[in-house]
Parts: structure tokens; sequence; C-alpha cells
């Protein structure tokens, strides 16, 4: 499983950050800082519930 889609140097992710003038070092190193400084969630987050009788059309929307 990809768990970083889009973060190689050659992704349109990087690269529209590069038209900001970003690298993708600074990329990088802006997700690591909200990581970091973000404070904790004082609630668990919502687990999503699918079954097999749940369409494609149900959960996009």
């Amino acid at each position: 499983m990809n768990t970083t889609p889009g973060m190689s140097r050659e992704s349109n992710f990087v690269t529209a950050a590069a038209l900001w003038g970003l690298d993708h070092t600074d990329v990088v190193r802006a997700f690591l800082h909200e990581e970091l400084t973000r404070p904790a969630y004082d609630v668990p987050l919502a687990i999503p519930v699918l079954t097999a009788a749940t369409s494609v059309r149900e959960t996009a929307a």
C-alpha cells in the first residue's frame, strides 16, 4: 500500500508546489512541521462502516 501517494519528485503535487517556488524538500518539511506541531485530536476519529452491500455510488456521495 502506498501510504504517501504523490510524493515522488515527479508527482503532480510536487510539480504544483514548484509553481509556488517550493521544492520537494520544502514540501516534505511542511508536512512534517504540520504533523509535529498540530494539537492532538481530543476525540477519536470516526471509523467508516463499509459492507459488501455498499455500492460505489453510495461511498462517493
